[in-house]
């Protein structure tokens, strides 16, 4: 792939303004690069990227690459870089360790080299603090999965945290609202009526959109608000410049650099406390002295670490004091030493000077060997005061990590909402019944089949061959093989006349024209012409009909129509999906120490299905309505049950933590007909074993220092013990524990083994 810092190579090197710097800025899947430099007194930002996704380390490299393209040529012989980082990729020691390979390989990758971060949120902080230090505001930043909420009282952060985000913001903003504790010693409660809404994520638009909602919301009437507060927003570049505002200020201060306005950041400066990093804050273990970004400070010990924190504020709520001691400036590339000498009131050339009156004071002095006698005394007596001092006042901290066990246990728990309260012998847990309704609509294909067409018609002739007339009713059936016709409307035919000649006679049958109809559908009906058929159950010799014409208007095809299965079916597969919903619906509400379980207790309240049985349909719908009943329990009752499940089982010698139990439940069964749950239920816990603190100081007191490790694991209630004396150089003139008891000092570290 075609990188930043190969383009960089392959050009010839160009003049570059002085103090110019590169400033990326991450947010948790994106990046954001800038080029600005200190120059003129002021800090000027002269070109910028859009913002890059990424979802992979390799991903990362290239957007910050394809980012850094977008700055110009001017910023190609540019390598030092002041980062921006999401405050998801910042914990209490710095750089998330999850982040410091990454930042490594960027650095190596791009040959960049860091001189420092900020964190977005604190970025944002300072620069509303230089505008009004006193100011009381409500910050939300919008991040790609979250929320960052930080509550400014009077110029102090006194809350932050951070929620989860939705398609729903303003909802987003109302639970952070509500996580804020409420500050009883305040002497009002009311939330600030300012508020800035700020994302480095997403556009210009969609963050008016939000501001939008956020004023539509009746904040005042809902929530600890005097009046709906004003919305103010800070767009995507606005963020950035934060960035490399409250980096620049920084990195002037460390350099310095006199900025214009340098009166006034030294009073908002003196509320900002940089980011101590090293080599190692950025994964750079291993870096060869040579290689970019290997211009950090050395780490400092354990015992001095402090919150993390960037230029701006810790994370942490604090207040922000108006005097403050100077900033470190362990993370930027100018030495102490470099430092110092420009701060001494002395040139180098007075100061030589200096050294040689000194010297030939002390050579032509009469008393020179007592004066050198009377400095090394000094010298001795100071150093012998000095080891005195810490013998006598040396401390040995000693951090123990006792043998935890979890002692877990499985059970079956009844929650009952008929009970008045919990019964720990029984395993009864109380509840409440909450009822639900969930409609939904389902549509099926019909299976149903059946035949549909039209009767076929026609014209015939009914010969009556007795000597009677004859009268036949409407509907009398006359059949043409196994095809039966019937009349349409009642008739009579005269009776048949004979004629004799001679010997012979002549019968003429009385006949009768009318109109037949096919009692069945179908093409068999459409007979042809001159057709014979029988008339009910009489004999031809005496009743019959033929066909004067083909008759016509006879067929038939098959239709689906709707069948009693599909009823079943789709009102079946509908009842699941309204119960799986429901499901779901009383596990999202589950939370915050509150519990829903599903009973058995269901019931169609209202079905409507788009047709009949029988009826002509390709589909069959069918919109439903069901009440759904769970049971309610929450933890408040369910923790004094488990504390003394658990106390049965309890090791001798050992007693449960102040940390709640964990408990995994899970409904065992649904009883069709009762509002009672049965939950199989894993519960566990941590218990120590019962610790005698004064026992463990008297047999430590005068013991030697290397034989404490050893002697307090000697105890079975303690996994591993290890020792510091403090201060460090002490352990140069002391071997044994204090025999004091108020200079022993005993931590209790976290078992890590479970």
């Amino acid at each position: 792939m075609s990188l930043f810092s190969s383009k960089k190579n392959k050009k010839a090197p160009q003049e570059v303004p002085e103090n110019s710097f590169l400033c990326i800025t991450f947010t948790e899947k994106g990046v954001r690069a800038a080029f600005w430099n200190i120059g003129t007194g002021e800090i000027q930002t002269k070109n910028t990227s859009a913002l890059y996704s990424f979802e992979t380390e390799e991903d990362g490299v290239i957007a910050t690459d394809d980012a850094l393209k977008e700055l110009g040529s001017a910023s190609e012989a540019v390598d030092e870089v002041v980062f921006g980082f999401d405050p998801k990729w910042v914990d209490d020691d710095g750089l998330v360790k999850e982040k410091k390979p990454f930042i490594k390989k960027l650095a190596e990758s791009l040959s960049l080299k860091p001189v420092g971060f900020v964190v977005l949120t604190d970025a944002l902080v300072q620069d509303i603090l230089s505008r009004d230090k006193m100011i009381s505001q409500i910050i939300v930043y919008v991040q790609e999965t979250a929320l960052s909420l930080i509550l400014l009282k009077k110029g102090k952060v006194t809350q932050q945290l951070s929620v989860g985000r939705s398609a729903e913001v303003v909802s987003d903003i109302v639970e952070g609202l509500a996580r804020f504790k409420e500050e009883k010693n305040n002497e009002t409660s009311f939330l600030p009526a300012k508020m800035v809404l700020a994302s480095l994520v997403l556009p210009d638009q969609e963050i008016q959109e939000i501001r939008t909602q956020i004023i539509g919301y009746d904040w005042a009437d809902k929530h600890p608000f005097v009046q709906a507060p004003l919305i103010e927003q800070f767009t995507g570049n606005q963020v950035l410049n934060s960035v490399i505002e409250q980096g620049g200020m920084a990195v002037a201060d460390t350099r310095s650099i006199v900025l214009k306005s340098d009166d006034e950041n030294q009073e908002t400066g003196k509320n900002e406390t940089d980011a101590k990093t090293d080599s190692n804050d950025f994964g750079f273990e291993s870096v060869d002295p040579d290689l970019a970004g290997d211009n950090f400070a050395s780490v400092e010990t354990d015992a001095k670490k402090q919150a993390a924190t960037s230029f701006g504020i810790p994370i942490v709520a604090q207040d922000l004091p108006e005097d403050r001691p100077e900033r470190k400036s362990s993370h930027m590339d100018l030495s102490s030493k470099e430092k110092s000498e420009k701060k001494s009131p002395f040139s180098a050339k007075k100061k030589n000077r200096f050294k040689g009156k000194l010297a030939a004071w002390y050579k032509n002095h009469p008393h020179k060997n007592m004066i050198l006698g009377g400095v090394i005394g000094g010298i001795v007596a100071s150093i012998g005061l000095f080891i005195g001092w810490l013998t006598f006042s040396y401390k040995v901290e000693i951090s123990l990590q006792l043998a935890e066990k979890v002692i877990s246990k499985d059970v079956e728990i009844l929650v009952d909402p008929t009970v008045a309260t919990s019964n720990v012998e029984k395993l009864i847990l109380r509840g409440e019944l909450e009822t639900e309704e969930f409609s939904g609509t389902k549509v099926v294909d019909t299976t149903g089949v059946k035949l549909a067409g039209e009767k076929a018609k026609g014209k015939i002739t009914i010969f009556n061959k007795t000597t009677s007339p004859k009268t036949f009713a409407a509907g009398t059936i006359l059949s043409a093989g196994s095809f039966n016709f019937s009349l349409d409307e009642e008739i009579t035919v005269a009776s048949a006349s004979v004629t004799e000649s001679g010997t012979s006679e002549t019968k003429d049958y009385g006949k009768l024209e009318t109109q037949v109809t096919a009692t069945k559908i179908g093409a068999d009906g459409n007979i042809a012409k001159e057709s014979s058929l029988s008339i009910g159950s009489f004999d031809t010799g005496t009743y019959s009909a033929s066909s004067i014409e083909t008759f016509s208007g006879g067929s038939s095809r098959e239709i689906r129509v709707i069948s009693e299965d599909d009823k079943e079916e789709v009102l079946s597969s509908l009842k699941k999906e309204l119960s799986t919903k429901a499901q779901d619906d009383f596990s999202s509400k589950s939370g915050d120490g509150l519990y829903y379980v599903l009973t058995g207790n269901q019931a169609v309240e209202e079905a409507d299905y788009g047709g009949k049985v029988g009826e002509e349909a390709d589909e069959l719908a069918l919109e439903l309505v069901m009440s759904f009943e769970a049971v309610r329990y929450s933890s408040e009752d369910i923790q004094p049950l488990v504390l003394e499940l658990l106390k049965e089982e309890i090791p001798e010698g050992y007693e449960l933590t102040d940390k709640d139990p964990e408990i995994l439940s899970s409904p065992k069964e649904e009883a069709t007909k009762s509002a009672q749950v049965v939950l199989s239920a894993n519960i566990s816990a941590k218990a120590l074993p019962i610790f005698d603190m004064e026992n463990i100081i008297s047999v430590l007191k005068g013991l030697p220092l290397e034989a404490v490790a050893g002697k307090i694991s000697e105890r079975p209630e303690i996994r591993g013990a290890s020792y510091q004396v403090k201060p460090s150089l002490a352990k140069t003139f002391v071997s044994t524990v204090p025999e004091d008891k108020e200079r022993i000092i005993i931590t209790i570290k976290e078992d890590t083994a479970q």
